[in-house]
């Protein structure tokens, strides 16, 4: 109604009520935007995300705001994130055709010269730390690296070759950065193409870009049994932000994310008992990342979460025979689950329930990455939840 000081006033009354009502910030940063004030549309757009990760509309809304500044990177991330989670949207819809343009518009070949521009962030400063020495290189610059990276050797940049190009980015970007960033967004990436899922995702994701290339494309019995099999993966494992973890512009160093305390604040069990709080948060952070034992970053955590539960006197921890085996991979995701559940709980020891809750957790952990799954494993998945409990019953009282 043209009221807007009126509506502002309305707004900060219900997030008084309800602070983390996503959509309260949401309208308030669209009044910024009608009255040109972007700065604060863009920080309200992001407390949207921080109080309510889970919300399109701010990610919808940051996308196309980026689109139009000197960093469109950011609208690459965020239209990605808001594909995600309204798909089939007639926002989803306009999103697709968003980042297609992007790329098309950002990224310019001279095959005369034979030189490609990128021109997806005008950030060019690197931050150092006086104190520390602590390099810390942005995003958007890290982004940009690893895309020209992946441009090498492209001359054209149609459909198909958009989603070679993004292909060669998510695998550049992993090498690059893995121990460094956090970006939830760009981690579902590498995973859907260390699934095998790629192609169909990426043609999906971009096909309002060009929607005949696309279909002609879905045309193909084989792409479209791929899509259908992809369909069917992502209604199982979907992607969905959370506040530990969202897709934001103020939060991309993952050694901020983790905050590792110092090692020696826990050999013993008072300091264990200071960091239990800790030692819950790392746990959680093992379970929601891929397995992989390359990553420093990974193996300290492991590292940190081993060396808690052997000092710690509040959580006592039985490793018994199940299903899990000897995998490296389940060992560690059963020790986290365990801890989690014992500390969720208030419980020295877990019990039983802890221990199916742990064996559970563990095996489709171990699913999730691909792991190699023992015969009995296997019927484990395949069995119902009470039969799963009953085998578990009986390890229990044999162990």
């Amino acid at each position: 109604m043209g009221k807007r000081k009126e509506a502002i006033k309305a707004y900060n009354e219900g997030l008084k009520r309800f602070p983390d009502a996503g959509m309260l910030y949401v309208e308030q940063a669209i009044i910024s935007e009608h009255e040109q004030d972007y700065d604060q549309a863009v920080m309200l757009y992001e407390k949207a995300i921080e109080v309510e990760p889970d919300l399109a509309s701010p990610y919808y809304h940051l996308a196309k705001l980026y689109a139009m500044s000197t960093e469109p990177v950011w609208a690459l991330l965020y239209g990605e994130v808001a594909c995600l989670l309204e798909p089939g949207s007639n926002r989803s819809n306009e999103m697709s055709k968003l980042m297609y343009d992007i790329y098309q518009d950002h990224i310019k070949f001279d095959n005369e010269q034979g030189t490609i521009n990128t021109t997806l962030t005008e950030t060019h400063t690197i931050n150092v730390n006086q104190d520390t020495s602590v390099v810390e290189i942005p995003l958007p610059l890290g982004y940009e690296a690893a895309m020209l990276r992946s441009l090498a050797g492209t001359t054209s940049l149609d459909l198909k070759d958009l989603v070679e190009v993004k292909r060669r980015f998510t695998e550049e970007f992993h090498e690059m950065y893995k121990d460094y960033y956090d970006v939830p967004i760009l981690d579902f990436d590498y995973k859907v193409f260390k699934n095998g899922y790629w192609e169909p995702y990426c043609m999906w994701l971009l096909q309002k870009g060009d929607e005949k290339a696309y279909e002609q494309w879905l045309e193909n019995d084989s792409a479209s049994a791929a899509m259908d099999a992809f369909i069917m993966w992502y209604n199982q494992d979907t992607f969905k932000p959370t506040k530990e973890r969202p897709t934001l512009r103020t939060q991309v160093y993952l050694k901020d994310r983790l905050n590792i305390p110092p090692f020696e604040e826990i050999g013993d069990a008072d300091g264990c008992r200071k960091h239990k709080l800790d030692a819950q948060r790392l746990a959680r952070w093992v379970l929601e990342q891929p397995f992989d034992t390359t990553s420093t970053l990974k193996l300290k955590v492991n590292a940190y979460i081993i060396t808690w539960a052997t000092n710690s006197d509040e959580v006592s921890l039985t490793l018994r025979d199940s299903p899990v085996g000897t995998s490296p991979c389940g060992v560690m995701a059963t020790i986290c689950a365990l801890i989690d559940y014992a500390i969720t709980n208030n419980v020295k020891d877990p019990g039983e329930e802890g221990f199916r809750y742990a064996v559970k957790t563990a095996i489709a952990y171990m699913e999730r990455n691909g792991e190699e799954l023992s015969e009995e494993a296997k019927s484990f998945l395949n069995m119902t939840s009470e039969q799963q409990d009953q085998l578990l019953n009986q390890y229990y009282i044999k162990n």
